[in-house]
Order: C-alpha cells, then structure tokens, then sequence
C-alpha cells in the first residue's frame, strides 16, 4: 500500500484550496440587468408646468387613466395633454381627439378655482364630446 501526502488526491496530483472568494462580475451583471428593467418598465411622471393643488375628498375610486388629461390652474390656465390651451382651443381639440375612440378625459383642477368657472369648463367638455370625467382628488 502507497501512503500519499495529505494534499495529493489518488493520482499523485496536488490538491487545490477551494476557491473562497465571490464572483463579484456575476452579481454586478444581475444588478445591472435588475436596474435596467426598472428603470425601464417603470412609468415616470412629469411635473406639471401648472402649479395645481387638487381638491381633497375623503372617499373616491381609482380611475382609469384617460388618454385626454386637462389641468386648470387657480388663476384659470389650462393645459391639455401638456400643451397650453385657452377657452376657444379646447372645444376644437376635443371634439378631433374623440371623432372615433374612448370619450373619458381626467380633470385635474386646482382646488382654489372658483365652481363657476369649473362648471363652464365642465358644459364645454360636455359640448365637445367627453361622456366620462374622472376628477383628480387628493385623500384627506
């Protein structure tokens, strides 16, 4: 019988430590592959260029999301789908977007514009079209 040093295996060749340290490449690329869909798949959203506080209220329901996103400042400035619009534009506008497809649009109002003129916005929406508004509240 052949007596072999602790460190040679059966064959007479010297054993090797096992390799104690991380692969750090392998983590870095799943990282990386993590953060890029994330980044990707998540939806940012822009600021709107109209400081608008909306309204607070203490029940609601979550609301679809309408293509046609009209936001009206306290002061009475409007953008339609980020683009500035006034009294005259929004009807035009409206009734080309909604000539075939869904008629909902999201209302976002700032909370200090007087009802008066929020129901004359709300008539000429109703006149161009729009069968379903979603108005954007804040939980109390």
């Amino acid at each position: 019988m052949l007596l072999l040093p602790n460190n040679t295996n059966e064959l007479g060749f010297t054993k090797r430590a096992p390799n104690l340290e991380l692969n750090l490449i392998s983590f870095i690329d799943v990282n990386l592959m993590l953060f890029v869909f994330f980044v990707l798949a998540g939806r940012l959203e822009h600021p709107d260029p109209i400081p608008v506080n909306p309204p607070t209220a203490q029940t609601g329901v979550a609301s679809h999301d309408a293509q046609q996103v009209l936001v009206i400042s306290k002061d009475g400035d409007m953008l339609l789908n980020g683009v500035i619009v006034n009294d005259k534009m929004i009807l035009p506008l409206l009734k080309k977007a909604y000539k075939d497809g869904d008629k909902a649009l999201t209302l976002k109002v700032d909370a200090a514009l007087p009802a008066s003129i929020l129901t004359k916005i709300i008539r000429k929406l109703q006149d161009a079209g729009v069968k379903d508004i979603a108005l954007v509240t804040e939980p109390r």
